[in-house]
C-alpha cells in the first residue's frame, strides 16, 4: 500500500513550497510594519502646530509626502516659507 506523501513528486517539492509560503508570509509581516510605522509617523507629525511643522520646514500638507519619501527636500518645491 503506497501513501501519496510517499511519491517522489510530493515530497521533492514540500521544502520549496514551505519556503516560499514563509517568504510570502514574511514579506506580508514586513509590509504591515512599514505601513504601521509611516501611518503613525503621520498622526505625529500632524499633531504638531503649524509653527513646529515650519520649524521643520514643511508644511501641513506634505506630511504624508514627507512620511512616505523620508525626504523633506524632495517635498521642499511645492511650499514655499512666505
Amino acid at each position: 500500500m503506497s501513501s501519496v506523501y510517499a511519491d517522489p513528486r510530493w515530497t521533492e517539492n514540500r521544502p520549496t513550497a514551505m519556503v516560499e509560503i514563509s517568504t510570502m508570509a514574511f514579506a506580508g509581516i514586513r509590509s504591515a510594519a512599514h505601513w504601521y510605522r509611516e501611518r503613525r509617523a503621520a498622526q505625529v507629525l500632524q499633531r504638531l502646530s503649524d509653527h513646529e511643522l515650519k520649524d521643520l520646514g514643511i508644511h501641513r500638507s506634505q506630511i504624508v509626502s514627507v512620511v512616505h519619501s523620508g525626504d523633506v527636500e524632495q517635498s521642499r518645491y511645492r511650499y514655499t516659507n512666505d
